[in-house]
């Protein structure tokens, strides 16, 4: 399986002496070490004209907003990603939130 092929790539051997759902545990606890968190920043606005921006919140939060419907077409917000450079001379572009996906760097331009 999956989790089985996970550990052993990681050099784990002792599985054989585990349950399944032991496996499976220790297969995403080994997956969980490996994820680094995305240092990505954002801000969105209710109104692009007038803004202010809010933020900056992270990528996590951002997508826990859309996906609870806190970001939608009838209730249009929009988000851009903070510069990573604090001297930059223009913001990022801000884009419509629902439409985007927080947790991928490719979103529309």
């Amino acid at each position: 399986t999956e989790a089985v092929d996970t550990l052993l790539a990681r050099g784990v051997y002792d599985i054989y002496s585990l349950t399944y759902p032991k496996i499976q545990e220790k297969a995403e606890e080994v997956r969980a070490k490996e994820r680094k968190p995305d240092p990505r920043q954002w801000e969105f606005s209710w109104s692009v004209a007038t803004g202010p921006f809010q933020g900056p919140f992270s990528s996590e939060q951002m997508q826990g907003w859309k996906d609870h419907g806190y970001f939608c077409a009838e209730r249009p917000a929009f988000a851009r990603q903070v510069a990573e450079d604090m001297f930059a001379l223009e913001d990022a572009p801000a884009l419509l939130a629902h439409t985007l996906d927080f947790t991928t760097t490719a979103n529309p331009k």
